[in-house]
């Protein structure tokens, strides 16, 4: 009987150890392997380049957008997310990186596109013109780059479209 009480000891230690194991492998996986913390990051596509981009979804994190940045990477951006169409009005107040800005309708098309070259301005506002419900804005000249127009569709990660309610 003893020995029988040990084995099991012996057991729920050993299944303790291993579930301590896999959980510390799993809560430090993003600071042991940061590459692969950035394939998990969401993405578009446009004209078959590919864009990994931050979210912007809520009041708050729409109003700072890219304020107070100094760098952003090649192929990175921001994209806005709005839950409605309406004309969209952007400026650059408190942003330090000339951006390019596609406003793209809730069909996922390009309708307008700006280059804001003047940093910290908050004088000039750029126009969607139309209603729009998405906006990308990437590092100048990437949409030149790239061949990316007016009309052309944009393609987004299933992790970014919202969750029909």
């Amino acid at each position: 009987m003893k020995k029988r009480k040990k084995i099991n000891n012996n057991n729920n230690t050993f299944i303790l150890s291993m579930i301590l194991i896999i959980w510390s492998q799993i809560f430090f996986f993003n600071d042991l392997y940061p590459q692969d913390a950035e394939k998990l990051k969401p993405s578009i596509i446009i004209k078959g380049s590919k864009i990994t981009v931050e979210v912007a979804d809520t009041e708050k994190t729409r109003k700072k957008g890219m304020m107070w940045r100094h760098q952003l990477g090649k192929n990175e951006g921001m994209l806005f997310i709005y839950n409605d169409s309406a004309t969209r009005y952007f400026w650059m107040k408190n942003t330090f990186l000339a951006l390019d800005m596609a406003f793209i309708d809730s069909n996922m098309v390009i309708r307008t596109i700006h280059t804001a070259n003047t940093l910290n301005d908050s004088t000039m506002f750029y126009s969607s013109y139309v209603p729009v419900k998405y906006v990308l804005e990437v590092n100048s000249g990437w949409f030149e780059e790239h061949g990316v127009s007016l009309g052309d569709t944009v393609l987004f990660d299933r992790s970014i479209i919202p969750k029909s309610k």
